[in-house]
């Protein structure tokens, strides 16, 4: 991603973030793939391919004994011994493995007793069909004499065997939803209708059936909002800690904490995720893909530039890009970028070096006007642009030594309680987020004034950075004020906040224009005090 590359080596515990600043490694750092949290600084690490095959002296050496008490022929007619005899490693040799041991091992060779393994679906129908195209494929394959191939049972187990193996182990089957149970049945319909005078009715009719609800609520903030809202239309379900506590004879209707994305009715209790209550997901839990940003400006494919465009050189200026054209150098043909200057004179730029062009960005394209070739007019305007570039540099300087000067607040941030606050966060953090959340909790413990800016796409995670640095503000026994430009993006914070310092002693109030008169005077009056 960018400047970071992670890797996962061979016979390591832990993958490896290697972090370069232009071609050298600037740092190694062992790193928790869940958490995404740096372990320990490394200074060396040794990288081994990622392959079961030993190509060893001694690996190839049984390699090719083993061959020639497999196959006949001469093996020297094959490419694939050919390769591995002269220590390479070509594709598709994990199909020859059993050739380089005296003893294969299998997946069951290192689970242990107590493992659980589960079935879903039409498990044997499945492996029957695998065995069947495995089988076909040998058969059609067997006779070539260049590429001999191993028999299927010497790389696969056949259905029969693996079913024993499994049988060893404790299983759970999971059938089709259409396979009757004698205790599950599907949930019937008893979602929550906003338009219906009674919102709550099919819930109510399902209770007066003798039959009990259980809802399950994925956070700590949402359980508390579904608390609320089913209190609001008489419904007031009991706080259990799991579904087993739940007994349909004393309770008909409770509430817990879980991660369910569809419900069911076990017995005579229907348990209900938020998701089919609403009709729709509460929160996102799946992880957006990482997006790579290039440089806006570096000519990385000629299909993104039309012929006139202007384009720049970087030690000739600005041209107009004129389309590719072939020349014959002696014996090689060769393609040329064509860059026209002022008085029709042509530059030829060999493609493999599309690096020194960039598209131009300086206003209109159409109004520009290309430089002359020979002339200092394009060394000229470099020349001043860096000049100015080193006084707003200066400036800048300036102004970052007399803040750096002034006094500021250094927050003392509990560190057992911000681990806790932080491990809430139900997603991973990209490496964006951690250096953005990572800078401002240094501003926040620095004796300084604060002087950062967090810019990123909608939904590339700037809430949770606000977030963070507002439970350490808390926690250092300061108050907190989140200002957004519009009402709807203050109500949407104020739920997302409330939502995720739920489980932690801090009052959140939002002001804006839906809340009347009194109401702000009050939220006010408790802030002006510390209740907020």
């Amino acid at each position: 991603r960018g400047a970071i590359l992670d890797v996962f080596p061979m016979g390591s515990n832990q993958p490896l973030r290697v972090e370069l600043f232009d071609t050298e490694i600037e740092s190694l750092r062992a790193f928790d793939p869940d958490s995404q949290r740096t372990i320990t600084k490394v200074d060396l690490v040794t990288l081994l391919p990622a392959r079961e095959i030993p190509l060893t002296e001694a690996g190839i050496a049984r390699f090719r004994q083993n061959w020639h008490e497999t196959f006949e022929g001469n093996p020297r007619e094959c490419s694939i011994y050919q390769d591995v005899s002269s220590g390479l490693a070509p594709p598709g040799i994990e199909y020859y493995a059993p050739l380089f041991f005296n003893q294969m091992a299998s997946l069951f060779d290192y689970l242990p007793a107590d493992t659980l393994t589960i079935r879903v679906g039409l498990l044997y129908g499945a492996l029957e069909q695998f065995w069947d195209d495995v089988s076909t494929r040998y058969e059609s394959l067997r006779h070539d004499r260049m590429r001999p191939i191993l028999e299927p049972q010497k790389l696969f187990f056949r259905t029969e065997e693996l079913l024993a193996g499994l049988k060893v182990f404790a299983s759970v089957e999971i059938k089709d939803g259409d396979s009757e149970h004698p205790r599950i049945r599907p949930l019937p319909d008893i979602a929550f209708d906003a338009k219906s005078d009674d919102p709550v009715s099919k819930i109510r009719a399902f209770n007066d059936n003798g039959k009990a609800v259980c809802f399950v609520a994925e956070s700590a903030g949402r359980y508390e909002a579904l608390l609320e809202l089913l209190a609001r239309h008489g419904i007031r379900p009991e706080p259990i800690q799991r579904v087993g506590d739940l007994s349909s004879e004393t309770q008909n209707c409770a509430i817990t904490l879980g991660l369910l994305d569809q419900g069911l009715v076990v017995d005579e209790i229907a348990i209900v995720p938020e998701s089919q209550l609403f009709g729709r997901r509460v929160p996102q839990r799946r992880r957006r893909k990482q997006h790579e940003i290039a440089a806006d400006l570096i000519v990385r494919d000629l299909s993104e530039i039309s012929e006139g465009d202007p384009i720049v050189h970087i030690d000739h200026g600005i041209g107009h890009y004129k389309g590719l054209e072939t020349i014959t150098l002696g014996e090689d043909i060769n393609e040329f970028v064509v860059v026209e200057y002022q008085g029709d004179a042509k530059l030829y730029i060999p493609v493999t070096n599309l690096g020194v062009l960039s598209r131009y960005a300086g206003g209109d394209p159409d109004s520009v006007s290309a430089h002359k070739l020979g002339t200092d007019r394009w060394t000229k305007a470099k020349r001043k642009a860096a000049e100015e570039v080193r006084d707003k540099a200066a400036d800048l300087l300036d102004i970052y030594a007399r803040r750096a000067a002034k006094e500021g607040y250094a927050h003392r941030i509990d560190e057992t309680q911000y681990d806790r606050f932080s491990d809430g966060f139900p997603f991973e953090l990209t490496p964006d987020q951690e250096t953005s959340i990572e800078a401002v909790v240094t501003d926040l413990r620095a004796p300084r004034p604060m002087d950062r800016l967090v810019c990123g796409d909608v939904g590339f995670g700037k809430t949770e950075v606000a977030m963070r640095a507002a439970f350490a503000s808390v926690c250092s026994g300061t108050q907190v004020c989140v200002l957004v430009p519009t009402t709807l993006l203050a109500q949407q914070h104020f739920e997302s906040f409330r939502d995720r310092f739920a489980d932690w002693p801090v009052t959140i109030e939002v002001l804006s224009r839906f809340k009347s008169a009194k109401e702000t005077k009050a939220i006010i009056e408790r802030a002006n005090n510390g209740r907020v």
